[in-house]
């Protein structure tokens, strides 16, 4: 009951998520149709095949905030070390500067590292509570599409620098399961609990234990630098920023038979990249490697219990959740000119 629970999220936002999703492949189609002779002159089109792997941690945090200052009662890591994906790419761009772009990568499931959940119940800063667990990739799915204008910075001809200023949206659909692993817990049943130490002995537990997701909506400003350093091969670097996200998440306990919502907002986001490209006869290989950061986010939460017959959410909680994801996207693309 638990997994069916956590899956079946409000039809509302399903429904928005699917419409997007569904814009961005109607978009990819578009761009694919536009590569035809009928297309106007000067327009370059692309598609791009694209795999590669995401290492880092999605985070989860759990806010006190009755005092004046905020406290941090727990603290989730789901590690990704690390989870492969395929997907796929598409861009559009005119002489006269316009440039549109969207991409679509879907995450293979499997184990891709460990969890760790660390609780701090004394209200001192020390760790009281830990467990670690086998960290199962459930999905991942990132969509990203970007629209805005490339400039020349040197002569129209030979090898000048291109720079590209773009607004972006990006959207990250992730999903966890924790199985297997340890607990370690004080044995007091209220405070002040015995301090946690590495070497306290572990009680194993198996099967499924949580069950998190993670949907993040990113808009952003983003600007590109492309260097033509040799004919055959293009240097570039990029910069994304923005100071307003948005992560939906939910947090089933199973042991617990509990059900945590968080909707949290502000933080903020960058993502660096670096990118080589080759042309090898008519194709273009690529290595891309980005690193997406986001952090800050707080918002209101609340739960309700698992299973038939549950009772009603209990009371918000102000800002008390937390998200954050800091994780490097490692990735080959290939095209072959038509």
């Amino acid at each position: 009951m638990a997994s069916g629970s956590l899956w079946r999220r409000s039809w509302d936002k399903r429904l928005l998520v699917s419409k997007y999703i569904v814009a961005i492949l109607l978009f990819v189609s578009r761009v694919c149709c536009a590569a035809d002779p009928a297309a106007p002159a000067g327009v370059t089109v692309s598609l791009d095949a694209l795999s590669g792997v995401l290492l880092g941690t999605a985070n989860e945090y759990v806010w006190d905030q009755a005092n004046q200052k905020p406290y941090l009662l727990s603290e989730l890591d789901w590690g990704m070390l690390p989870a492969f994906y395929l997907g796929v790419a598409a861009e559009i761009s005119i002489p006269a500067g316009f440039v549109a772009s969207a991409s679509f990568k879907a995450g293979l499931p499997g184990l891709v590292g460990v969890i760790t959940d660390s609780d701090f119940l004394n209200y001192d800063g020390v760790k009281t509570n830990f467990s670690q667990h086998d960290c199962y990739l459930e999905r991942a799915i990132l969509v990203d599409t970007a629209i805005g204008w490339r400039f020349s910075l040197g002569p129209t001809t030979g090898q000048a620098l291109m720079l590209s200023l773009y607004g972006e949206f990006g959207l990250m659909l992730f999903a966890w399961s924790a199985r297997n692993g340890y607990l370690q817990y004080p044995p007091e049943g209220s405070r002040p609990y015995t301090p946690w130490f590495a070497s306290e002995s572990e009680i194993p537990v198996s099967g499924i234990g949580i069950l998190y997701e993670q949907d993040y909506l990113i808009p952003a400003l983003g600007a590109e630098v492309k260097w033509p350093a040799l004919p055959e091969l293009t240097l570039s670097g990029s910069f994304s920023v923005s100071p307003i996200s948005w992560c939906f998440d939910v947090d089933a306990h199973i042991l617990r038979l509990t059900e945590f919502y968080d909707s949290t907002a502000g933080g903020w986001f960058f993502q660096p990249g670096v990118k080589a490209e080759y042309l090898v006869g008519r194709a273009r290989v690529a290595l891309e490697v980005s690193y997406r950061i986001l952090f800050g986010l707080v918002g209101d939460s609340y739960s309700t219990s698992i299973g038939i017959g549950t009772g009603a959410p209990s009371a918000t909680t102000p800002n008390g959740g937390g998200a954050g994801f800091g994780v490097l996207d490692a990735g080959l693309s290939f095209r072959l000119a038509l």
